[in-house]
């Protein structure tokens, strides 16, 4: 089957396309898991026979290998033989009756060409019902009896990434490019986990052996302009995301998404007038989404055209649906043309139709004590922000801001306008405005807060440590900047005064377990081990924040397995960190660094077996991070089994040759291989 997709395309070059090779052209592509293809195959049949019932039953599969039900659904509504097992197979799982799917997937038994797909409906069945451990190891089980069947191996994969598992994603995805060589399908989703992973370089190299082959591969261009937007490479990306919507093999979909991604390229780049042509293009190709209408009203005010962003406002309201976004947002605009009140009864009638979810409510938060306290309706302001949930630091500064909008008139109008744009992603338009606001209030400390957070948000690090320091002149105790103004120094490398920060602001807040982790977290990264046992001890010790307690305990055990009089401690920490590392209720799986660090505590404290079998756990769940791989490789040398030690020594060098253990790996890699090779 390996061969199956290349051998039927080569018949076809010879025949044409007949209904009959494109059906099987489309039941290879589903076997070698690449629905998509299958699909362009299947949209060819039913052009020439639109009643057939293998094609429709093929393209509700392709559908449900893609995860979309409703066009599953669809696709099988043209079926008329309801008794055709495959068809009472998707149908059950898409209905979800497990019943159903067990009925049709005993009737698939028996023959090797079914059997894969009895699995695969099984492993679906449940996977859909939300049963996910289940449905993995069902997927599992249909891998090692099968490990050439793609559809099986790229649900697994996709699962874990639903399940925030890249690493164990692109493991499988890494055996399909062995597989399946000649797809690019695993090679562009391997680059996509690498990204996630943060493995940027090497998902680029990737992206490069696509285009090599294929120059205008749509999948890769589009990747690799996003991954030029993390580089902060904005005109590389423009140029590659407009050649996207320039190219004759782009459908009118693709066009539309590929230019609101160059419309907001184009903003991150501060070029607001071709932005707003993008979104001028977007609303006349589809005037009905509210959110070109918002991105056009803004890229109009950045531009200083206050006028043009109310009329764009009111004909988005006029011509779509959900209109209580554009609301918000027009409630801010007439706030900046002077028309307070207006703007007020606008947002108080719309805040009442909005989601009741906690975070949205957060957000508009400032957004109306700016309204209100320009309005001078300085006790409603006072409310809104007394019954926001807030912390409280953040709460007294809110209060100060209103206190000196009444008693001196301090115009703060702009405060709401710079959210919006923070919101929606302008930084540069929202540092403008903040900058602005600050010069205008150097002593409001809301207005500083803010705009440090946007300067760090938008990488500008020396600025950010700027304005903290300036927020510190006036109270250099005040434990909110202190944490500020330290975490800006511990990016920027300036770990004294990072030190020095946290530690100030710890004697203000003692009881603060962030700050003791975070602190510690900065001794460690220093190799100034006691001192981040001691933070560690006190995080554990006060015991107020669970997630930072089973992080400290896993660190501890880390540190003080590094000294062999510590080592007993070390081991009860060990073990406490793994009670404390919840499982993934979904997987069952445990955080890999915690399984990486129990592993070798117990390998240091002289029980190799049980190491070796947390450590190997560690490695399914993290298999490119190259520590893990060599502790597998002492362990293994450790018990007497060199030629799998330099294995491991290998593979965690041709991860990272830069890894923190990596000169004791290549040390022990050559006397390993030296002391073999004399054998």
């Amino acid at each position: 089957m390996v061969e199956k997709v290349k051998v039927v395309s080569q018949k076809i070059q010879k025949q044409g396309e007949t209904p009959a090779l494109l059906l099987e052209l489309a039941d290879a592509c589903l076997y070698q898991g690449e629905p998509e293809q299958a699909l362009r195959s299947l949209e060819k049949v039913l052009a020439q026979q639109p009643e057939s019932q293998n094609a429709h039953i093929l393209e509700a599969l392709a559908y449900l290998s893609l995860g979309r039900s409703k066009q599953a659904e669809e696709a099988l509504g043209h079926v008329k033989n309801h008794q055709d097992v495959r068809y009472i197979a998707i149908d059950g799982i898409i209905r979800r009756d497990p019943n159903q799917v067990s009925q049709a997937t005993e009737k698939l038994k028996g023959a090797s060409a079914t059997e894969v797909w009895a699995g695969y409906f099984r492993a679906l069945a449940l996977l859909y019902s939300g049963q996910f451990g289940p449905g993995l190891e069902e997927l599992d089980r249909l891998m090692q009896q099968n490990d050439t069947f793609g559809a099986g191996i790229y649900e697994m994969a996709r699962v874990y990434i639903e399940l925030n598992e890249p690493h164990l994603a692109l493991a499988l995805y890494q055996r399909l490019m062995e597989v399946y060589p000649e797809s690019q399908k695993p090679i562009l989703l391997s680059a996509r986990a690498l990204v996630r992973i943060g493995h940027l370089e090497r998902a680029k190299i990737l992206l490069d052996s696509v285009l090599k082959k294929d120059p205008d591969s749509q999948p890769a261009l589009f990747l690799l302009g996003t991954l030029h937007l993390q580089d902060k490479n904005f005109k590389e990306g423009a140029r590659i995301f407009a050649a996207l919507i320039d190219s004759p093999t782009t459908n009118a979909k693709d066009r539309m998404f590929y230019r609101g991604v160059l419309a907001k390229t184009l903003v991150y780049d501060r070029q607001y007038k071709q932005a707003l042509e993008q979104y001028n293009k977007l609303i006349t190709e589809a005037p009905s989404q509210s959110a070109t209408y918002i991105e056009k009203a803004l890229a109009e005010m950045a531009l200083g055209q206050d006028q043009e962003a109310l009329a764009t406002c009111q004909a988005g309201i006029q011509a779509t649906t959900d209109t209580q976004t554009l609301r918000v947002v027009q409630s801010v605009l007439l706030q900046q043309a002077g028309k307070v009140e207006e703007g007020i009864q606008a947002l108080e009638a719309t805040v009442p139709q909005l989601p009741k979810d906690p975070a949205v409510q957060y957000r508009l938060v400032p957004i109306r004590v700016s309204l209100l306290a320009s309005g001078g309706k300085y006790d409603q302001a006072r409310e809104v922000i007394k019954g926001s949930g807030y912390p409280s630091r953040l709460v007294d500064f809110l209060l100060q801001s209103v206190e000196e909008v009444e008693k001196n008139k301090t115009d703060l109008r702009g405060l709401s306008l710079a959210l919006l744009f923070s919101f929606y992603q302008w930084p540069d338009a929202a540092l403008t405005l903040y900058t602005d606001l600050s010069d205008q209030n150097p002593q409001d400390k809301l207005l500083l807060a803010y705009l440090g957070d946007a300067q760090t948000l938008a990488g500008r690090l020396e600025d950010a440590h700027r304005t903290y320091s300036k927020a510190l002149q006036s109270d250099p105790n005040d434990a909110y900047f202190l944490q500020k103004r330290g975490a800006v120094s511990a990016r920027l490398r300036k770990y004294d005064e990072a030190v020095q920060d946290l530690s100030s602001a710890l004697a203000v807040t003692p009881e603060d377990s962030a700050l003791h982790f975070q602190i510690g977290s900065l001794y460690e990264s220093q190799k100034l081990n006691q001192d981040a046992i001691e933070s560690y001890r006190t995080v554990v010790r006060l015991n107020n924040n669970p997630a930072l307690v089973a992080g400290a305990t896993n660190n501890l055990a880390w540190l003080l397995s590094q000294d062999e009089k510590t080592l007993p401690e070390a081991l009860e920490s060990a073990k406490k960190a793994f009670e404390l590392a919840v499982p993934n209720p979904r997987t069952g799986l445990r955080d890999g660094n915690v399984l990486d660090t129990v592993g070798w505590v117990y390998f240091l404290s002289g029980q190799a077996d049980e190491g070796r079998k947390l450590i190997e756990q560690a490695l399914s769940i993290l298999p490119n991070q190259p520590t893990i791989n060599y502790h597998l490789g002492r362990i293994f040398e450790g018990t007497g089994q060199p030629k799998i030690a330099v294995v491991q020594y290998s593979k965690a060098l041709d991860f990272d040759p830069e890894f923190p253990e990596a000169d004791d790996a290549r040390l022990r890699a050559t006397r390993l291989a030296t002391e073999l090779g004399q054998k």
